[in-house]
């Protein structure tokens, strides 16, 4: 924070963007991904089985 010359709080907000990023592109490669969407079947099959 000293480094770049700005408080806690904003150093919080920024990071909690940056986790926000990172979550929307997780959730996009989840949605969109060929690979993704035989796992993304295969854990709510088993979820479901667990349930």
């Amino acid at each position: 924070m000293r480094e770049y010359g700005v408080s806690e709080q904003e150093a919080c907000i920024e990071l909690k963007k940056q986790v926000e990023s990172a979550w929307k592109d997780i959730n996009h490669e989840l949605m969109f991904s060929e690979t993704s969407k035989f796992q993304c079947w295969f854990l709510c099959e088993v979820s479901i089985l667990q349930g």
